[in-house]
């Protein structure tokens, strides 16, 4: 199963015209397309010119005061493995440029930086509308990827979630691959990042959700120490807090399926056309509980919406598309 025809699936993304087809997989917007990077892909990576490359932010760079919009390597340095580290710059006007107007997207490996940033020239296009995001073109069962992680993620934003990813900041708890919150003061879902970014949550009122999701590849669904198992962990150990347990797969037996959601746990996954599977878990929170602590989520959510506000370098959210 492609990721071109999965991410197609989504409808946030498109198919590019005729003449580049050889040259990139897909097209989306500014905003949506640094979401992929952040949360799809950690090997991500924008052309700018020949001596660079921007590295897109993730959460842990804009929770920090003062906020980190950008990363650079040089094109022979961010084709290394591992990746080396990327050093920070406060290039806000870059960052601008990668959140607005339509990018293309490249689902390639890239060895040679240099000579793609040629043929993107050549081809007229601007290289910071240019986004490689270096995703495998076929899910395998024992594949548990990043890009797993921004698909259950989509799946969550689109139910009304707030959706934060790995690593420091205000939102993260014991150590799952997400979490999600869902407040009854919001009525629109988001990734964090999109927060720390400038975004506004609409307000109005949801059912209130707060739920863990693991990622992980099919072997380890029903594992005793991951998956299933660990979510469950992980809604356990918050004493009532948070109430949903979800595990992500790409290929899930059926017989997974059933075992996960028979012990309560959610279940995130893809249908054999390529469209994202949801099956909701069963509500293990204590509401009382559960509902105190979303109030400190709204509360969050309304700080890093201020900060974004008086952030004066951020673009207006009407020129992010």
């Amino acid at each position: 199963m492609a990721v071109k025809k999965v991410l197609l699936n989504t409808g946030l993304y498109r198919k590019v015209e005729e003449e580049f087809f050889d040259l990139f997989d897909l097209k989306t917007s500014g905003a949506e397309a640094v979401l992929l990077a952040a949360y799809g892909s950690h090997r991500s990576f924008y052309l700018v010119d020949e001596d660079r490359v921007a590295i897109p932010p993730r959460e842990e760079d804009l929770v920090v005061c003062p906020p980190v919009p950008l990363r650079e390597l040089s094109p022979r340095d961010v084709v290394k493995s591992p990746m080396p580290t990327a050093w920070p710059t406060h290039d806000w006007e870059l960052l601008r440029r990668l959140l607005t107007g339509e990018k293309y997207v490249l689902l390639r490996d890239v060895r040679d930086v240099r000579s793609l940033l040629e043929r993107v020239k050549s081809a007229g296009i601007e290289p910071t509308d240019v986004l490689v995001a270096p995703v495998l073109s076929d899910f395998r069962p024992d594949w548990e990827p990043g890009f797993l992680v921004y698909l259950a993620g989509l799946a969550l934003r689109s139910r009304g979630y707030l959706v934060a990813g790995e690593g420091p900041g205000p939102l993260r708890f014991f150590g799952p691959d997400l979490c999600a919150f869902r407040t009854s003061q919001f009525c629109e879902g988001a990734f964090l990042l999109e927060l720390l970014l400038g975004k506004k949550l609409k307000k109005g009122y949801s059912e209130e959700s707060a739920c863990v999701i693991e990622v992980e590849a099919q072997r380890r669904i029903l594992d005793s120490k991951h998956g299933v198992a660990q979510a469950l962990k992980y809604v356990n150990w918050s004493e009532g807090r948070l109430g949903k347990a979800f595990v992500a797969g790409a290929f899930l037996e059926a017989y997974q399926i059933e075992e996960a959601v028979r012990r309560g746990c959610g279940v995130i996954s893809l249908s054999p056309d390529g469209d994202i599977v949801f099956i909701d878990a069963r509500d293990l929170s204590i509401q009382e509980l559960q509902h105190e602590f979303l109030q400190y989520v709204s509360d969050v959510i309304s700080q890093l919406e201020l900060r974004a506000e008086r952030c004066p370098f951020l673009p207006r959210r009407e020129e992010v598309s």
